[in-house]
């Protein structure tokens, strides 16, 4: 049986954690954006379909698929593998009127490659044909890869560039984090002991306990991970750091992961005197 001593004494050492006190109950939650209790963050017109995060930032993609039968398909002699959708199209709004588009579409601003047909055999996904028609500079199907490379990312100029002086241009993905944000958050927690910087609330005597420890973007701007913009917050702080964050918190999955994070932790925010522990019910939980 491996003891895995070297990894345990980087556990302690490096994150400060107790392992004897870790369990080993882990689950990964993974969060599939779909419509289904999103529309209010998507839009939908001629110029194309665009996901809007809590910051207000307009994220342009497409819409697609995820789940079907590629047998049923093939026997219906549809296409071997959905289309994607990059406009309002009539499709969409058929969609729309059979009651068939809450949790039926996808959204994504990344290339969907690996879709596979009733053989097993992987496609980039091709483009609608009613969506071509619609979109004059179109006069041959692309696939999804195209899209995104040719018609997504910006094809920048000398004029396009910041001047002195002027915020860079950084790639962001679609809830506006720099590509190295969850290397720059993990960083920063173990920095500061996987301790809450408003309630004081140390969280890492157990390893899972370290998924209600939040870093927070101070001024609200994503792209900036200095140092002196972030906090290391645990939920319940993090829910009441400004009107924003209130309002994040009443969506289902936030609601979930507070509940569970305040059955864990209520009897040490009232030792601790947390802030915001007798405001819970603002969050309508």
């Amino acid at each position: 049986m491996y003891d895995f001593s070297e990894l345990k004494k980087y556990v302690e050492q490096e994150l400060g954690i107790n392992t004897e006190n870790a369990k080993s109950s882990f689950t990964i939650i993974r969060e599939r954006l779909t419509f289904k209790g999103l529309q209010e963050n998507i839009h939908i017109d001629n110029e194309g379909i665009f996901y809007i995060d809590d910051d207000g930032k307009k994220h342009k993609g497409f819409l697609y698929i995820e789940i079907f039968d590629p047998v049923e398909w093939k026997k219906r002699g549809w296409n071997e593998v959905p289309t994607f959708h990059i406009t309002n199209c009539n499709v969409i709004e058929r969609q729309k009127n059979r009651k068939n588009f809450d949790g039926h579409y996808v959204f994504s601003n990344q290339p969907v490659t690996d879709v596979k047909d009733a053989n097993g055999i992987e496609h980039d996904l091709p483009v609608c044909s009613n969506c071509m028609k619609l979109t004059p500079e179109f006069n041959s199907v692309i696939n999804s890869t195209t899209y995104i490379k040719d018609y997504l990312k910006p094809n920048f100029t000398d004029s396009d560039l910041p001047k002195t002086g002027e915020k860079s241009v950084i790639d962001v993905d679609m809830f506006g984090y720099t590509p190295d944000w969850e290397e720059k958050s993990k960083n920063y927690r173990i920095n500061h002991h996987f301790t809450c910087e408003s309630c004081g609330l140390k969280l890492n005597e157990i390893y899972t306990h370290g998924y209600f420890l939040e870093t927070h973007h101070v001024n609200g701007d994503k792209e900036d991970n200095r140092d002196s913009n972030l906090q290391c917050l645990c939920s319940l702080c993090h829910a009441f750091s400004n009107s924003r964050h209130i309002q994040n918190y009443q969506r289902q999955i936030n609601k979930i992961k507070l509940n569970e994070f305040l059955t864990l932790f209520m009897g040490k925010l009232y030792e601790l005197n947390n802030p915001y522990i007798n405001r819970v019910s603002e969050l309508n939980l």
